[in-house]
């Protein structure tokens, strides 16, 4: 997909035209701090100070920064809260490095550092130790430089703080380049990348992946080299990235072109590289690149331009930079130059210079303190490592304990279930069994019971028969009484025939007696019924 190309100058009128849009909020916030400065007295300035130092600091406006951690570290001194002197001293310390007042900053990061650490403020003291090995490696005092990483990386780790573990991979690969184990401090720069994309963080990644490809050029592996490299530019190209990525970047192909004997082409981005340095205000990229085009231009027999940019090295040198590593590399150029040209005298001066700065490096003593460092490192990495792998074991063991605990009641309940499966299987067949002979009980009963209907039907029937004819009867008695008590009304006068109707009634009623007697019999015998 062709990307939409906009002219440089129309793209810096669009900037312009925006910038306020970005500055405003910015400002706005600095005055908001800069009236509570105002407005606060003692103490009670010290937070909006530092607060306006980040803020300055963040668009590299480090002078300003400087001035007013300076400012906010007199009011700790005066209220003698030590974690704010910890806290300022830190700041200005690592200001003063930015603006390359490293001796300045060395003196302010050496004297807290003690404090630091007496009151474990670990995140300061990670921070200062981290800074004063910067400033070490500069100096060139590469086991102290490597005796504070370690300090400032087992603290880091203790502190799982992965962001700054990062940081301080990245300055211990930069170390270790310096000290041309170039294989170890890939190692180191690869370790930091790799923390990097596992906390999704582009911080600093143009840095790490210039400083991979510086390695790999050292180590003579160009398509890796150039490889990372272009990844560094085409990086800063679609990001905003510091300016110094793109030296490393920049030297780095110079170098891959050196090493081809594509001198003209390892000359351009030299070059570039030095100019960049320039506008920057770093001294020891500068200094790095002069040494490689020193070498370039001597090996063109060009002695003239090689001794001009040695002359700018050496002015950069007289100004106090304390870059011993690249010290010794200009010496080493200028020597050269002077014996190419018959000058045996300065060839010789600079090569006492070479020579006593390089053994007052490169010495017995830092070769030793280098492995007794980094033996002591890797003890206390195994150490670590045997710790931790202590702790996994009594994790596992407590793990297992726990497991046997799990196993046994798994047991128990297993077996509960067992005994409790048991004993309802069988009341189950116990249950089957009883039903079984109730069901032959209830059979027998229903036998029982059908047969005691058919008799009680039959006793039933009996006594119906027995009622229809004692009903009968007792109508023919009634139609008697009744006939008989007519005639009787009749006869009324006649007392004969009066005598003979009552005398016929009583004859009937007894009848009619007997008739409810032989009934009541006939009942009570088919039902029980006691006689009278």
């Amino acid at each position: 997909m062709k990307l939409l190309h906009i002219p440089s100058r129309y793209l810096w009128m669009i900037v312009c035209a925006f910038m306020p849009l970005c500055v405003y909020p910015q400002q706005q916030k600095i005055d908001s701090l800069q009236s509570l400065i105002q407005k606060g007295s003692g103490i009670s300035k010290y937070d909006p100070l530092i607060s306006l130092v980040r803020l300055h600091g963040a668009v590299n406006n480090n002078a300003v920064a400087l001035e007013l951690a300076r400012e906010a570290r007199e009011l700790a001194f005066q209220a003698a809260d030590t974690a704010k002197i910890v806290q300022s001293s830190r700041i200005v310390g690592q200001l003063l490095n930015r603006l390359l007042m490293y001796r300045e900053a060395d003196k302010v990061l050496t004297e807290i550092l003690p404090v630091a650490k007496r009151h474990s403020l670990r995140t300061d003291h990670s921070a200062i130790l981290n800074s004063l090995a910067v400033i070490n490696t500069y100096y060139a005092k590469y086991d102290r430089a490597l005796d504070l990483n370690f300090q400032a990386l087992t603290l880091r780790q203790q502190d799982r703080d992965e962001d700054a573990m990062a940081t301080t991979l990245n300055n211990i690969g930069v170390l270790y380049y310096k000290l041309n184990d170039y294989a170890r401090g890939l190692s180191y720069f690869k370790q930091a990348l790799q923390l990097r994309k596992k906390l999704n963080d582009d911080f600093e990644r143009e840095t790490l992946l210039a400083n991979i490809s510086l390695c790999h050029a050292q180590m003579n592996s160009l398509l890796a080299a150039r490889r990372f490299a272009d990844s560094t530019l085409a990086y800063c190209r679609h990001r905003q990235c510091k300016e110094d990525a793109k030296v490393d970047a920049f030297f780095s192909l110079g170098m891959v072109y050196f090493l081809q004997k594509k001198l003209r082409a390892a000359e351009i981005f030299f070059l570039r590289s030095y100019h960049l340095a320039g506008q920057l205000g770093n001294a020891r990229y500068q200094l790095d690149n002069i040494n490689y085009l020193a070498e370039i231009y001597i090996l063109r027999k060009d002695l003239g331009k090689a001794t001009v940019y040695l002359k700018a090295a050496e002015k950069l040198i007289a100004q106090g930079e304390p870059f011993n590593l690249e010290m010794i590399k200009v010496y080493k150029r200028f020597s050269q130059v002077y014996d190419s040209k018959g000058d045996l005298k300065e060839a010789l001066r600079y090569q006492k210079k070479y020579n006593q700065l390089k053994d007052s490096i490169y010495n017995d003593e830092l070769t030793t303190n280098l492995m007794k460092l980094e033996a002591e490192h890797l003890e206390k990495q195994n150490q670590a490592r045997i710790a931790a792998q202590d702790e996994v074991l009594g994790l596992k063991d407590a793990a297992i304990r726990r497991q046997i605990l799990l196993n046994i009641l798994i047991g128990v309940v297993a077996a509960m279930a067992v005994s409790l499966a048991i004993i309802l299987f069988k009341s189950n067949r116990r249950k089957q069994v009883i039903n079984v002979i109730l069901d032959e009980r209830v059979k027998e009963r229903t036998k029982q019971l059908e047969e005691n209907h058919e008799m009680l039907i039959g006793t039933l029937n009996e006594r119906n028969m027995s009622i229809e004819k004692t009903s009968g009867q007792l109508r023919k008695t009634l139609a008697s009484i009744k006939g008989l008590c007519e005639v009787g009304l009749l006869e009324i006068d006649d007392p004969a025939s009066t005598k003979r109707c009552i005398d016929g009634v009583i004859m009937m009623s007894d009848q009619l007696a007997l008739g409810l007697r032989y009934f009541q019999e006939g009942v009570g015998g088919s039902y029980g019924v006691n006689k009278p």
